[in-house]
């Protein structure tokens, strides 16, 4: 009569949600408070007036005449299962409501993106928070989440009901790859990324001489930063652009499960001509300088080495009378010439990358590494099952079985809940307290033979006949009638009803 369902639906129900916390962002958690109307709509829809009405009723229905002690036992069984599916029904409702959801999703990958440029300090690759952003909504767009939030929904429902023993939520990214095949590509152009990678490629192409330095023909050798400089002037940025599609196309058929080996194979022939030019360049500035450094020779020196010259190696003195372009001639030394066999036999016409190479390069080596355990997760989809629940499945087994028996409350539970909250004591005192209202409810009847008596005796006290006797008892009874009713009444309202208002 006081419409009090409706009042804790449209009332009580959006004002205790006001008033609770659903997270504010903080720690990597999602700020729902800006979505409580939303959560108000799926929890009015797992819990309608009627069902609270009908779930209240039997409490008072069973619950009462127990502590009354009318009963000395009572079973109550709150159903929920299907609160649990008219939930989860009313909350993809409200996740495919575009406005809410589109919120959702900018929300989730700003906060992902957040995550990810905060530990990119160690990645093979730069980007910062806003490429990340861009990169993440076009590899997971709104309508691919959706429908994977959506599959999430139905395989957990089952599993929280019971009618199902487990769950397996997988994530199909297998469609995804070709989008983020493009954003990869995209990004490992950008000039920005090329310094980083190129040390990683190059040290392992040259490997454990790069500190120790190479040796040339005509007795002359390059230094590590030499050498290191020398290649990126030849595998310079336009190179490095032209040839990052298809490192990354040959990468992502091993990953999509195109290929059983994961190689990447590096076209080198056309920039051999442009090495051993460069070689040559630097060897000739070193020879000339070491020319320049030489002593000057005796003329014995110089009759000696007129005599007999050292061709293809360095004299042991310099002749004043020869420029260094005339001591090369003399010598017989052509250092392009020279180079050019040295490039073409040390350096392959390709260059081929093994899974332990692009495991050294992006931090991945290993039998179970890195790109093996992508590449399954491609193949196969992102599982996530109750197995990987661990320590909580013992805990969540529990609310299982309530939701599918429902939330039986008995008199055992009811007399737990007492001493646990309130004690032994409190709890017998309540039995107590149920058996002696029992009790006297039980002999209720009793307690009105004694007013029955009092007016009989009034009666026959009074009267003379059978009609005054009646006369007798009725006007007392009308009496003590009407001043009960002046106390309950007027005086109440009058007098005591202000004070309890």
């Amino acid at each position: 009569q006081a419409d009090m369902y409706n009042f804790l639906y449209d009332k009580a129900l959006p004002a205790a949600l006001d008033e609770a916390t659903l997270g504010d962002g903080s720690e990597g958690t999602l700020d729902l408070s800006k979505y409580k109307s939303n959560v108000l709509t799926v929890l009015r829809q797992a819990l309608p007036p009627d069902y609270l009405q009908t779930q209240v009723e039997q409490v008072i229905k069973k619950g009462l005449p127990y502590a009354l002690g009318d009963t000395d036992s009572f079973n109550i069984n709150i159903p929920l299962k299907y609160r649990v599916k008219a939930a989860a029904t009313a909350a993809k409702a409200e996740l495919h409501k575009k406005d809410f959801f589109t919120a959702l999703y900018d929300q989730m990958i700003a906060q992902v993106a957040e995550a990810a440029s905060s530990n990119s300090d160690s990645a093979p690759i730069s980007l910062d928070k806003g490429e990340l952003e861009t990169a993440l909504r076009t590899v997971l767009p709104p309508e691919w989440l959706m429908s994977q939030l959506d599959n999430a929904i139905d395989q957990l429902v089952p599993y929280l009901t019971k009618e199902k023993d487990h769950f397996a939520i997988k994530f199909d990214i297998s469609d995804r790859m070709d989008a983020l095949q493009t954003v990869v590509t995209n990004n490992l152009k950008k000039p920005e990324n090329y310094d980083g990678l190129f040390d990683n490629i190059a040290g392992t192409a040259l490997g454990a001489n790069w500190q120790s330095g190479y040796q040339l023909p005509i007795g002359l050798e390059l230094s590590g930063d030499e050498v290191k400089q020398i290649v990126k002037q030849v595998f310079d940025l336009d190179w490095y652009q032209s040839v990052v599609p298809q490192i990354v196309r040959q990468v992502f058929d091993y990953l999509k499960g195109n290929t059983d080996t994961l190689q990447v194979t590096l076209p080198l022939a056309d920039r051999k001509p442009a090495l051993a030019a460069a070689i040559g360049q630097l060897a000739d500035k070193k020879l000339e300088a070491y020319f320049n450094s030489l002593p000057p020779s005796t003329p014995q020196q110089l009759a000696q080495m007129l005599a007999n010259p050292p061709l293809g190696r360095l004299p042991d003195s310099r002749p004043l009378s020869l420029s260094y372009a005339q001591l090369k001639q003399l010598l017989g030394i052509d250092i392009a010439a020279q180079i050019a066999p040295f490039v073409t036999d040390s350096i392959p016409d390709k260059w081929v990358l093994n899974q332990s190479d692009l495991g050294n390069i992006f931090g991945a080596g290993g039998e179970d590494n890195l790109l093996t355990r992508i590449r399954g997760i491609i193949r196969n989809g992102f599982t996530i099952t109750d197995a990987d629940l661990g320590g909580q499945v013992e805990t969540l087994d529990k609310a299982r079985q309530y939701i599918a028996d429902g939330l039986v409350v008995t008199e055992k539970e009811a007399h737990t809940f007492l001493v646990d909250n309130a004690g032994q004591d409190a709890a017998q005192s309540f039995d107590n307290v149920r058996k002696q209202l029992g009790t006297a409810r039980h002999w209720k009847m009793v307690l009105w033979i004694i007013p029955g008596l009092i007016l009989i005796g009034i009666g026959f006290l009074g009267g003379r006949h059978w009609s005054t006797r009646l006369i007798w008892a009725a006007a007392v009874l009308l009496a003590t009638a009407v001043i009960i009713y002046v106390i309950f009444g007027p005086v109440f309202s009058a007098a005591a009803q202000p004070q309890i208002a």
